[in-house]
Order: structure tokens, then sequence, then C-alpha cells
């Protein structure tokens, strides 16, 4: 078909689809759209027709500055795979959008740029659009989603890397996730989770996205108790159909609140199941312990359920091997009814292992399908402590080792963080809480042992929960001040900085993603090994941190203890824990690389 700039006749001038399509556009049915020869020049029009570029170029009319034309031109072809025709009567008639973009032929990351890129375009027609153009566009819009959607819903692993993609993404939060999420759902059963700030909140919800399955959640709610890190939930909000908050108390040993927990949980459960939820998958994890008994009474419950149990630690042992758990009321019913078919299939539970933390284990290893563990040596400390061979036996059956999940480049590059640093400094960091079992003291001593013209290439900086009161710093609702500053005092003793306070920088714990992102400020990231205690033929501990350090860009220093799992882990520095001589050669040795020289002194 002809083009002409100045039609003598007043027929409308038809614009031909452009020849030239960029790669991403392949695929697209394109249609013809048409408008008048005086839309050659009114402007109100210019902004919403698509226009070929060589027409664009050729009209000396139109030599003021048009990309934004040429731009608008692209969106029209990348929404809809079809032409907008502005013209009255035809835009009135006109047929209902052509096939959109497909999904699934590529990676799920490179769909989930091209979805993105899908977005943005559509962001800025709803603004700049007149209406019949955005009516269209939303048209194109649903016809997207649902094209996504078919991808997503038809892969799981695809499906985790489009979510990882649009989870950290400005458009997360107005995403239909559950048109993208599979059919069939889930019951996770999570004492403690998102969007309370805690170790095993953010590790179930990764486990949540490496699951990539849809999800019911029932918590506790941790309101005046922890923090709230809203970004936490992006890691699982892809996966949670539902999210209910049992508010009560929280509490880490005590049955009265357990047996609460499960009896409010399962009312949960039912409510969602006369809503048409029907769980054909649980997920329990511990800790905390009350997870295991509300997923032991739904599966007596449901024994066609797949049941996956957790154990992030040892429950039943403390760091140092000793029992700990105080024992439980065998004349309990509720109790009985859960630990009957146990105690007939194997044995009477004696009294030292019928004990909160105990049976926390016991019921787990006899009724789940996969029981998970976090490494082999958490593995072979809790089979060591099963009271029954037979029992012990199915463990190994059903036993599944998997360390904590790594996440992809994308949730490290989600949150821009500016922590300035001295670049010529050597900047060590450390994240986590402080116990009587874990602190940084080698360090710190270490450094103490320096002579002063080397220590003064050193910067320690410390991110933890419990730092003096200011800054991003704030006491918790829930804490009363006493309990606070013991907590900050162990900080500071786990840190250890007396006399070098000018080198050490103490910080507030940062949301996880700001975390994530902040790793590659400094040269080296501290992680190290629970001293295990005598009780313990092997350490049976892996530090969850040391998942969050492999995925970062910056080299790990790991202070192990021999034989450790975290002493197999490829961190580019190990030294002994408990050792502060070999932290100082090691840290003299990190500052002569550092500033590419020797240091006599």
């Amino acid at each position: 078909m002809t083009r002409q700039l100045h039609p003598t006749s007043p027929s409308e001038l038809r614009l031909l689809p452009v020849s030239a399509l960029p790669e991403d556009l392949a695929g697209l049915t394109p249609r013809v759209a048409t408008a008048g020869p005086a839309d050659l020049t009114d402007l109100r029009v210019m902004d919403h027709v698509l226009w070929p570029a060589d027409l664009l170029s050729s009209d000396t009319e139109l030599d003021d500055p048009r990309t934004e034309i040429r731009r608008m031109a692209q969106l029209r072809t990348l929404v809809g795979g079809a032409r907008l025709d502005l013209t009255g009567a035809a835009a009135a008639s006109r047929a209902a959008p052509g096939p959109t973009v497909r999904f699934g032929e590529s990676s799920g990351t490179e769909d989930a740029r091209r979805y993105l890129d899908f977005r943005d375009r559509l962001a800025s027609a709803r603004r700049d659009w007149p209406a019949e153009a955005v009516a269209w566009a939303e048209e194109v819009a649903a016809e997207t989603d649902r094209a996504l959607a078919v991808a997503t819903t038809a892969d799981a692993d695809y499906r985790r890397e489009v979510f990882d993609v649009l989870a950290v993404s400005p458009y997360a939060p107005e995403i239909d996730w559950g048109q993208l999420r599979p059919a069939g759902r889930g019951l996770a059963i999570l004492y403690n989770f998102a969007p309370f700030a805690d170790t095993g909140s953010t590790v179930a919800s990764k486990r949540l996205r490496d699951f990539a399955r849809t999800m019911d959640v029932i918590s506790c709610s941790w309101v005046n108790h922890k923090k709230v890190d809203p970004t936490i939930g992006l890691l699982s909000r892809p996966y949670v159909e539902s999210q209910r908050y049992l508010d009560m108390r929280p509490s880490w040993a005590s049955w009265e609140a357990y047996e609460e927990f499960t009896r409010e949980a399962l009312d949960e459960i039912d409510y969602l199941a006369a809503q048409g939820a029907d769980h054909d998958f649980l997920y329990s994890r511990a800790n905390w312990a009350p997870s295991h008994y509300v997923a032991t009474a739904y599966k007596l419950r449901h024994p066609g359920v797949e049941w996956l149990a957790e154990f992030s630690d040892p429950l039943s042992l403390d760091v140092e091997g000793k029992r700990r758990g105080d024992a439980l009321d065998r004349s309990n019913p509720a109790l009985g009814r859960l630990v009957a078919p146990v105690e007939a299939e194997y044995g009477r539970i004696p009294d030292d292992h019928f004990t909160i933390f105990g049976l926390a284990e016991i019921l787990p290893y006899a009724l789940a399908e996969t029981i998970l563990f976090t490494n082999e040596h958490q593995m072979a400390a809790m089979l060591e402590n099963i009271y029954s061979p037979e029992l012990a036996a199915r463990v190994e059956r059903h036993a599944e080792v998997s360390n904590h999940p790594t996440l992809p480049p994308v949730y490290y590059q989600a949150r821009s963080v500016d922590y300035p640093v001295d670049p010529e400094k050597l900047n060590l960091a450390y994240f986590g809480e402080f116990y009587a079992t874990r602190g940084i003291t080698d360090l710190t001593v270490a450094l103490k042992m320096l002579p002063a013209e080397v220590r003064e290439h050193v910067h320690l900086h410390v991110f933890t929960n419990f730092v003096p009161v200011g800054g991003l710093s704030a006491k918790p609702a829930g804490f009363s001040t006493a309990q606070f500053k013991a907590l900050v005092q162990r900080a500071r003793d786990g840190v250890g900085a007396h006399g070098i306070e000018h080198q050490v920088t103490f910080n507030a714990a940062l949301p996880y993603l700001e975390f994530l992102g902040v790793t590659a400020a400094f040269d080296y990231l501290i992680v190290n090994d629970a001293h295990s205690g005598p009780n313990h033929r092997v350490n049976p501990f892996l530090p969850s941190k040391w998942s969050d350090y492999a995925g970062s860009a910056t080299s790990a220093w790991a202070l192990v203890e021999q034989g450790s799992i975290l002493s197999g882990k490829p961190a580019e520095v190990k030294t002994p824990v408990g050792d502060p001589n070999a932290a100082r050669d090691m840290l003299w040795s990190l500052v002569e690389r550092k500033i590419g020289g020797r240091i006599d002194a």
C-alpha cells in the first residue's frame, strides 16, 4: 500500500507496520493503524498514533524533537502486538487486540525483565494516553498477564526465576500473584515468620521460595516482641496465598502457650478448609518447636497429606550437647492423642525424652514423609539421641540434608545502601547477634595484639539488633529498659572493643535485603562457629549466616572449629575459633595485601 505525506483526497492515510521491528517484538502479529491526513500536524493525535520511522524522518515539518513519538510507537507495538487506530469509526469498531508477547520460550529471568519493561510502558500509557487508548492497553495488559500465568504455572524452576525478579521490583505490590501461582495449595506452620525480623522467619521464607508452591501460612504474631522487616516477606510473597497471624504471646518453652497455639491454628485451618482450601502438602519448621506440634495434629487428622518437617538445629540438646526442656504431663489429653500412634509403633517414650523439646523431635520423626536437616553433623547428632532403634532407622530412610538456602544475585542487587567505608582500610563486617558461645573477641583481641602501624589499617563494622538507642536503633516496645540494656551490653561484650573503640563502628541491624546489598561494601564478611562444647561428638551447627555470605560478591572469613561443617565451606580465609594468635597473623597478612606492601614492625 502507498503512503502519501500530503494526500490529495480526503481519504484516510494508511500507516503500515514498521518494517524493522526490535528483536523483543518477534512473534507479534501487528495490525494496520489508520490516521487522517490532518493528523500529521495535530500534536494531540501525534502522541497517540504509531508512525513509521521513515515517515517521521522524511517530513521536514517534524524535524523538532520527536523522540518521544518514536518511544510511544515502540510502546504501542510492545503493548498489543497491534496498531492503535484513533480515527473515529475505526476506533469504535476495532477488533480485540492481537496476540501478546509469548512467555516461556526464554529463561524466567529474561522473561521477567521483558515483563517489567512492559509494565514500565504500560505505566506511561496510563499516564499519557487518552482514555480510549488506555482502555485498549488495559485489555492487552490482561492478556499479557494471562500469557505469563500460563508459563509460570507450568514449571517450578521457571516460576522461581520469574518471581525472583518480579518480587523485588517496584511493581510487586500491584501484581496479581494469585493468577501466576500454580493450582494446589500447601500448608506451612511457621511459629515465627515474615515480616518479623528473625533468622528463623528469614530461612522459612527462603524455603517457601525454594518450594515454589502455593502456600497458606499459619504463624504467631510477634508484635511488640520483634522488629518488623518488610523485606523478608518479599522472598515468599509470590507463593503465599494467605497468611494468618495468631494474636498471642510467643513462648519459647511453655506447654500452655504451645497448646493454645495448636488449638487456634487448627481452628484457622478448619476455616481455610471451609473456604475451599484442600492442602496436599504440609511444611513445618523449628526453631520454634510449636510448629511441629500443630503439624503433628494436622497430620493425624489428614494422614494422606505429604509432610516435610525441618529442624534448623537440635531441639532437645543445647549448644553444649546437654538435654534441655521441661518434662510434660503424660495425662494431658491433647498430648495423649499426639503420642498414642507413635508409642503404638515404636514403644513407650522414656521419661527423659517426654519433654517439650523431645516430643517436638519424636513426633515428626515418626510421622513426616521427609525430615529435613540443615547439615550432616546435625543429622548425626540428632539420630544418636533417638530412643528407639526402629524410629532411628525410619528417620534415616526419610531424611534429607539441605543447607540454609542461598539466594540468587537479584536479591543482593535489590536494595542500594549508601554505607561509607574508608577504601584505604581493611574493612571487616560482622552481621548478627551475640551469645555466650558466639562472639568475635578473637578478632578484637587479635587487633589489640597488632602493632599500631598495622592496626591502624583495620576497621571493624558490626551490625546487630541491640546497640545503644539512637540513629537506626530503638528499644522494642515489648522490652523493659533493663532487658534492652542487658542485650546491648551482651553485644558490647561479644565484640570486646574496649581500648580500640575508634576502630569499631556499631550499627543497628539492617532490613534483610539491605543487609544483602551492603555486604558488597566490605573486604571480608566475618562468620564464626559456635563453641559446641565437649558433649557433642561433632559440631552440629552450621551458622545460617554462611548461606547469606555465600551469595555475596565479598569474600568471607570463617572462624571455625576443627572438622565442623563451616570448616569445609569455601570461605577465602579460615582461622581456628578461639585462637587470637592465628587471627592476628591473618590480619597482618590481609593488611599487607590491602596496602600492597610489607609492614615490618
